[in-house]
């Protein structure tokens, strides 16, 4: 019956963590897209510096001002720079792209980010006055998936005790009371009872192995806790 409820009890951590995944994403989708906003002029801006840099030793070498390999060698820098932010820009508007779509919005609809980093900042100069080691300890006590650990850790104990209580002989007892009318006989009542021990031998044979498994079972649940918690 308590494995029956920490069975339950798994299958709401898991909605937990479902939940938890869903506000974490919103929240990195949503501050990314804060940071796009904030940034988006000045990358482009820094782009469009770079290629102006690039047309202009294209400019010197149509001149004969600089040698061919002189402006390819100065021209690198600029065009890794060009490519690096491009990148980044293309990375930062794929977070309104992928909000709207965690909020299940259309693609064409307009969102106005109204929250700023400032607003937490209050919030995180508390934590980082606590006790770091206290923290962790809060973080893990906080993961559903470290709380599904533990009560996987119980079901495992508990098949282990399973498997030796199912072994235990069965005790069977038996009481009856007969009368007989018939007038010939001396004793027409007596009474019958019996007491048996009844197990199958398959169980019994097979204990060994049975405990064998489960008690790895349980050494197997341990250890992926403590790698979850390690990761």
């Amino acid at each position: 019956t308590q494995s029956a409820k920490d069975r339950a009890a798994i299958s709401g951590e898991r909605h937990k963590k479902v939940i938890q995944n869903i506000h974490r994403d919103v929240h990195s989708a949503y501050w990314r897209a804060i940071a796009d906003d904030k940034s988006a002029g000045e990358t482009q801006r820094f782009i469009e510096q770079a290629r102006q840099h690039v047309r202009n030793l294209d400019e010197a070498a149509t001149q004969k001002l600089l040698s061919k390999p002189e402006v390819h060698e100065r021209k690198a820098p600029y065009i890794d720079v060009i490519q690096v932010l491009e990148a980044l820009q293309n990375e930062s508007e794929l977070a309104k792209i992928e909000l709207k779509s965690l909020l299940n919005l259309p693609q064409s609809a307009t969102v106005i980010l109204t929250s700023r980093p400032t607003e937490k900042i209050s919030a995180f100069e508390k934590l980082l006055k606590q006790n770091p080691e206290h923290l962790e300890t809060l973080a893990l006590q906080n993961r559903p998936e470290m709380r599904e650990a533990f009560l996987e850790k119980n079901i495992s104990i508990r098949r282990t005790k399973e498997e030796i209580i199912n072994t235990i002989p069965g005790m069977e007892l038996f009481y009856g009371a007969s009368r007989d009318s018939n007038q010939f006989l001396t004793h027409d009542r007596w009474q019958t009872y019996s007491l048996s021990l009844v197990q199958n031998i398959t169980n019994l044979l097979t204990l060994p192995d049975r405990y064998l498994i489960a008690r790895k079972n349980e050494a197997l649940s341990a250890a992926r806790r403590v790698t979850l918690a390690a990761a």
